[in-house]
């Protein structure tokens, strides 16, 4: 299924780029310590916008998982080589999530909201502040 929608969707993508693609996207799914991020409380793609210090948010939540007194987003980073330490992300990964979280205490009031990155070329899920 992958393999099929990266032919009609990105046709310039080689044998070998397809098949990368395609075993990172199945570790993810297989790996057991993910299965919160894909079960029937997580959502996709989920698009949201707000105010935050002033200044219009509008971005998209890679994963969003909302159970009980918890709210989780997850946003996927394909950078080559994944960072391995904190000191290690870009600032503005820290900036994006920062923002996520504040739209998101306004509609979670009350829940613990935590925000991480998953970088896919490691399948390895990095807690952020």
């Amino acid at each position: 299924v992958i393999a099929e929608f990266l032919a009609k969707n990105a046709p310039e993508y080689s044998q070998s780029q397809v098949e990368r693609i395609q075993n990172e996207v199945m570790k993810l799914l297989e790996n057991e310590r993910f299965g919160k991020l894909f079960g029937a409380d997580s959502k996709a793609e989920v698009p949201v916008i707000g105010e935050v210090d002033g200044k219009i948010i509008s971005g998209q939540i890679d994963r969003l998982v909302v159970s009980g007194d918890e709210v989780l987003i997850v946003d996927f980073k394909t950078n080559r080589p994944a960072a391995k330490t904190l000191a290690e992300v870009p600032e503005v990964y820290f900036k994006q999530l920062r923002a996520y979280k504040s739209l998101l205490e306004k509609i979670y009031q009350g829940k613990s909201i935590k925000t991480f990155l998953l970088w896919t070329d490691t399948t390895q899920i990095m807690q952020i502040e």
